[in-house]
């Protein structure tokens, strides 16, 4: 490497990373509408077929059919990424959705202060596993074999839990 040391090149990794994640977190400060009725149409199980895109059988279902070749099988890998990544935008407008109704129950005392609690721990929970899955997914465009996305259901599942226990109890009352 003519010119660009090792700690060089760590620091513009780190720049470049440190840049997409506060891309990440402005881009979740967008005004996004998440009504009643959007609300009561939601379900996290939409999103579980994602997780067939990525499946490691799949790919291997694909490389033992007739006719397959490397560059099918990286054709079919880049199609599924995109399609994955299609999924992932909507998720995580999803995502931004609860944590806004979140906000918006707190701040209306229509929810206990434990729900303060349950918005912070799932958006942590959901930004790292949104953060392996994106890199995951890189290395899955280059031939790795697995990306566990099923971490990313599991705060957007238990936020949209902890949203409908005071709506529910409101409703009851």
């Amino acid at each position: 490497m003519d010119g660009i040391t090792s700690a060089s090149l760590i620091a513009i990794v780190a720049a470049v990373a440190g840049i997409g994640i506060a891309v990440f977190f402005l881009k979740g400060r967008r005004v996004v509408e998440a009504d009643a009725d959007w609300f009561s149409g939601f379900a996290p199980e939409r999103y579980r077929p994602m997780l067939r895109l990525i499946d490691r059988a799949e790919m291997e279902w694909v490389a033992g059919q007739a006719g397959s070749s490397p560059e099918l099988i990286r054709q079919v890998r880049r199609t599924r990424a995109r399609l994955f990544r299609l999924y992932l935008r909507s998720m995580r407008t999803d995502f931004t959705r609860l944590q806004a109704l979140g906000r918006v129950l707190i701040g209306t005392g229509q929810a206990s202060p434990a729900l303060a609690q349950a918005l912070f721990q799932a958006n942590w929970a959901f930004t790292r596993a949104y953060w392996q899955v994106q890199f995951r997914l890189a290395l899955f465009q280059m031939g790795a074999r697995t990306v566990d996305a099923s971490r990313l259901l599991e705060p957007l599942s238990h936020l949209n839990q902890a949203l409908r226990a005071p709506l529910a109890l409101g409703s009851a009352a």
